[in-house]
């Protein structure tokens, strides 16, 4: 009873909860206030919108595959969640995106222009495409990490 009431164990009854107890419920601890998905979502078109304006204002290729894969790593350790599982998703997609996007930075650094897009990304219309691509192939391949990150954790064993 005295480790319940200074809030050391949870109370076994939701009419005994301190104040502080019955909020926690109510307000998880999060980086974000929205949902999983709306969080991810908000990201990577955060994230295309750069990439966007960088295009458009600049003609530069440096930041493509730094901003489009990169973001993964944002978006994954913004919905690390609580359990092992959702952290675990998210150090794996972390470590992924951030040895990716560093390894095709370095390379856009070497080869400076990609011919491949050249055509593409002249025009404001061919930017646009491209970025809006981006995120929605960020979006669906983000989706499982996504998925687990929105999924209630595990109650702890007692």
């Amino acid at each position: 009873l005295i480790g319940s009431c200074a809030g050391l164990v949870p109370a076994s009854s939701s009419n005994t909860a301190l104040p502080s107890t019955r909020l926690a419920k109510k307000h998880p601890k999060s980086v974000s206030m929205m949902s999983p998905l709306a969080t991810s979502t908000a990201v990577f078109a955060g994230a295309n919108l750069l990439g966007f304006g960088i295009s458009i204002s600049t003609g530069w290729h440096y930041h493509l595959d730094l901003i489009g894969t990169g973001v993964f790593t944002i978006s994954a350790l913004l919905l690390r969640g609580t359990s092992r599982v959702q952290q675990l998703s998210a150090a794996a997609v972390s470590i992924w995106a951030t040895k990716l996007a560093s390894f095709l930075f370095f390379r856009a650094l070497q080869v400076k222009r990609d011919a491949r897009l050249e055509t593409v990304l002249s025009s404001g219309s061919g930017a646009a495409g491209f970025w809006l691509l981006s995120f929605l192939w960020a979006f669906v391949v983000s989706l499982p990490h996504t998925l687990v990150a929105g999924g209630a954790a595990p109650a702890p064993p007692r």
